[in-house]
């Protein structure tokens, strides 16, 4: 297991390395190897609504923000569930934010782009803020912004 670290001095200093070499694995990584099964959830989120023809799977009617589960299902006809339902949320996660912190200040704007490009879908189907460089002359996303 992990030590506890306060610092993490040891993560920040390898935190770009570690951060590439996982999107490499990741890109890498394909179906339907189970034996990485954490990598299929690092992929774009919109990978999932495709079918394998390339077209938005017939079985996606509608996609929300887990921060909106309620409103989602009153939309979709699920009539009082608007106040016991409730998204998975990780960001408030202790164990998370100890071992696996985010810290875009310490990527390099190589990883940064690379980033960019491997999620340029899920930037322009979802309301993701994505990263000044991306955006900028030259970077992977500006010909669409």
């Amino acid at each position: 297991g992990f030590e506890s670290h306060s610092t993490l001095n040891w993560l920040d200093e390898e935190y770009d390395f570690r951060a590439r070499a996982f999107l490499h694995e990741v890109i890498d990584f394909t179906f339907p190897d189970l034996t990485v099964s954490c990598h299929m959830h690092a992929h774009p989120q919109v990978n999932y609504m495709i079918d394998e023809n390339g077209h938005i799977d017939h079985h996606v009617k509608l996609v929300g923000d887990l921060h909106e589960m309620g409103a989602v299902l009153e939309i979709a006809g699920f009539h009082n569930y608007t106040d016991s339902v409730k998204g998975r949320d990780s960001s408030a996660n202790a164990v998370k934010a100890e071992y696996f912190p985010s810290r875009r200040d310490l990527l390099q704007d190589q990883t940064i782009l690379e980033l960019c490009e491997f999620l340029a879908l899920d930037y322009f189907l979802f309301d993701f803020e994505p990263p000044e460089i991306c955006v900028q002359d030259g970077g992977p996303l500006a010909r669409f912004v």
